[in-house]
């Protein structure tokens, strides 16, 4: 939340509906430069008309901006597969032939609509061939199984550095209920054979990607 409120702070700094200052006599006539910030006037291009509802303009961006931030998307990697296997101290705990390899991610704020998106997407997904050759089957229609692997690693943010943050990664205690709760609707709801690894476990996954074919999935656009 800290991290939410700096982002408000900086934001606001630079609109003249909190920073008068900085835009000095309604609001600059284009993008300009100032001392680090930059302040937009859509005056020049709309006249006199709009100068005092384009306050109102900006603020609608600098909220519109801060909710975005608080958008929730769960995300899952799907990977056509012809046989996976996942391991731990050299033991193998989950193994299928034809199906799905899938990686789930969970973020703060995620909940179980997020999660029954993605297993109705997953469910019906058509990628595997029909007669034809064509990608028109789902997964109960080719009689495939998943193997569902927990992967905080989704959410890394790569921006700053080469060292990946993974601040957007959900806790445990939230992620590992939002993953059990997808392989079970998987498994009841879709009547799917689901095998999994263990969450939070060092895991060696072993797949051969048929076609190759990779997915990404993400609520925020589904």
């Amino acid at each position: 939340m800290r991290a939410k409120v700096v982002n408000f702070l900086h934001i606001c700094k630079y609109f003249p509906i909190f920073n008068k200052k900085r835009c000095p006599n309604s609001i600059r006539t284009q993008w300009t430069k100032k001392k680090g910030g930059v302040c937009f006037d859509m005056t020049k291009f709309f006249g006199n008309f709009f100068s005092k509802k384009v306050h109102f303009l900006h603020f609608f961006l600098v909220i519109s901006h801060i909710f975005s931030n608080f958008a929730v998307e769960m995300r899952a990697i799907i990977q056509r597969c012809s046989r996976a296997e996942v391991r731990i101290d050299g033991a193998v705990v989950g193994s299928i032939g034809r199906g799905f390899m899938i990686l789930v991610g969970v973020t703060d704020g995620d909940t179980r609509a997020q999660a029954d998106l993605l297993t109705k997407k997953i469910a019906q997904m058509r990628v595997f061939e029909d007669a034809e050759g064509k990608m028109n089957l789902a997964l109960k229609e080719v009689d495939g199984a998943i193997l569902s692997i927990s992967q905080f690693t989704l959410y890394a943010d790569c921006k700053k550095g080469n060292r990946p943050s993974f601040i957007k990664a959900a806790r445990p205690e939230t992620a590992e209920p939002l993953y059990d709760y997808l392989n079970d609707v998987l498994r009841t709801q879709y009547g799917l054979h689901v095998e999994t690894g263990q969450f939070g476990a060092d895991m060696k996954v072993d797949f051969i990607n048929d076609g190759p074919v990779t997915i990404l999935l993400d609520t925020a656009e589904l």
